[in-house]
């Protein structure tokens, strides 16, 4: 498999049609998933300034990200929702999560990955406007990002 050392990303292998390692997070984990879906080319600077800009308004963005997760979570069917994860709030809920990957996209927008209890959750990212992605309440076992 292709390696690439990046400057922001550090040590990034090529699978398929992304790049992926670990990088570190100052928020909670040491370290979280990367991925940047765009390989064989290298990440370019526009996804390194749209990862560090995420990274440092990760706090000022925590509310937004609560209130979308516990909205994926408040959708679900209720079979899902009986995968483990238990909430009446958002903090609550955000409580549970464990942030295991910063996706980005060729369009530079950050898709975030949080696991917990058995359940994988996705919110997007684009500027300071956070979306609800998608609720799998599916059990899951290590993945490798």
């Amino acid at each position: 498999m292709p390696v690439t050392n990046d400057p922001v990303f550090g040590r990034l292998l090529q699978k398929n049609s992304w790049w992926s390692g670990e990088v570190n997070w100052p928020h909670g984990p040491d370290r979280v998933g990367v991925m940047i879906f765009r390989a064989p080319e290298k990440p370019t600077e526009k996804e390194r300034e749209v990862f560090v800009a995420i990274r440092e308004a990760y706090v000022t963005l925590l509310p937004k990200i609560s209130e979308a997760l516990f909205s994926l979570w408040r959708s679900a069917p209720s079979s899902a929702r009986q995968a483990g994860v238990r909430s009446t709030d958002p903090a609550e809920l955000m409580a549970q999560l464990r942030l295991e990957c910063v996706c980005i996209e060729r369009s530079a927008i950050v898709e975030l990955m949080y696991e917990g209890n058995g359940g994988l959750f996705t919110v997007r990212v684009e500027g300071g406007a956070v979306t609800p992605g998608a609720f799998d309440g599916g059990s899951r076992s290590g993945g490798d990002a």
